[in-house]
């Protein structure tokens, strides 16, 4: 009935199976699935704590940055490149 979209609210003990099987068919090292995490709205403030983190994040970084030599910015550089493309990817060629 969730499915063709006859039955649009489902009890809470429905979101409890839902949860209860798609957390039992989960990958191992992943989150638990609940039914508290399947209603969860987006909430904007979360949002908000998230980008002052990595506003605050990239300013630590700056500043450290900053202190370094030359070559350590250069090596660091080059981590940020890997990170940035992943482990599959090759990191991209240096231009400079």
């Amino acid at each position: 009935m969730l499915r063709n979209g006859s039955h649009t609210n489902p009890t809470l003990s429905v979101l409890e199976g839902l949860a209860k099987f798609f957390d039992d068919h989960r990958e191992a090292g992943t989150l638990p699935i609940t039914a508290q995490w399947l209603v969860a709205q987006e909430d904007p403030e979360d949002e908000l704590l998230r980008q002052r983190l990595a506003s605050r994040q990239v300013r630590m970084i700056a500043m450290r940055a900053g202190a370094m030599t030359p070559a350590m910015r250069e090596q660091l550089l080059k981590m940020i490149e890997i990170l940035d493309h992943g482990s599959d990817d090759p990191p991209a060629p240096d231009t400079r």
